[in-house]
């Protein structure tokens, strides 16, 4: 498969859309995967729900077994490898479900999950890869997405009002369930507003260049699944010669406790 027409989306745009990615039933399969982790654990921190938007956190942590395999999709890396042209590693893998906000719930904030809002595409530091579960529709809470926002040089985390030269040209990404979606991670963007109802699930995978630190301490893995990892995860993870010796007495710390 040729990403020419990917990359030429993102460059212009800040998003793509590559559909036919999963299908329907491993949706599923994943899709009851997240539910059973929320019903058994309702009250842990790992889950929230914020203005219309269930998280589940920390994936890789959650079920390891089911979820490693989601990181490491070859249409995943192969575009990060034409995006990049560097070593990259993943930030987070978490998932996230729109639903009905409450009434004193206010709209979720436009934000960039990137770090640096560089001006130029060739010099993004961040991508991020949602693969949508469930057909996404505006009325169910469908990402929305901001053209040309990657190209701004603004954080719009920091100041919400900085968004006026784009505020009106907001996209709602519709597409099929197993899709996924590209953004690079200066590109704003928001969870749109669930009104139908239906469920929505999506995974959400950050990855960042190697030399940026991970949001997920992942020396906290333990011996069990450190020893699961091939060298592709190994390299994700960050356990790589030049990586690993940041933090190797700390790895090996908690290691060594789960032995």
């Amino acid at each position: 498969m040729k990403f020419q027409n990917t990359i030429k989306d993102l460059n212009k745009n800040g998003f793509s859309i590559i559909k036919n990615c999963l299908n329907k039933n491993y949706c599923k399969k994943l899709i009851n995967s997240l539910e059973e982790i929320c019903s058994k654990n309702e009250n842990k921190k790992f889950i929230e729900v914020i203005n219309g938007q269930l998280i589940v956190r920390d994936l890789i942590f959650r079920n390891f077994k089911i979820f490693s395999k989601i990181i490491e999709f070859p249409i995943i890396m192969k575009i990060l490898e034409k995006v990049f042209r560097d070593e990259f590693i993943i930030d987070n893998i978490l998932a996230s479900n729109s639903i009905i906000r409450k009434k004193n719930e206010n709209e979720s904030r436009i934000h960039m999950d990137g770090h640096l809002p560089v001006k130029q595409f060739k010099n993004t530091t961040d991508m991020v890869a949602i693969i949508c579960l469930n057909d996404f529709k505006k009325k169910n809470g469908s990402t929305n997405v901001w053209p040309g926002s990657h190209l701004s040089g603004i954080k719009i985390n920091d100041d919400q009002k900085k968004n006026n030269k784009y505020k009106k040209k907001f996209k709602s990404l519709e597409t099929e369930a197993g899709s996924i979606i590209f953004i690079p991670g200066q590109t704003w963007h928001q969870i749109g507003k669930n009104i139908s109802g239906d469920k929505r699930w999506a995974i959400i995978i950050h990855y960042k260049l190697w030399w940026i630190k991970p949001g997920l301490n992942y020396s906290l893995c333990g011996k069990k699944i450190f020893n699961s990892l091939n060298n592709r995860q190994k390299k994700l993870f960050g356990f790589t010669p030049r990586k690993i010796s940041c933090f190797k007495p700390l790895l090996i710390k908690n290691l060594m406790h789960e032995i």
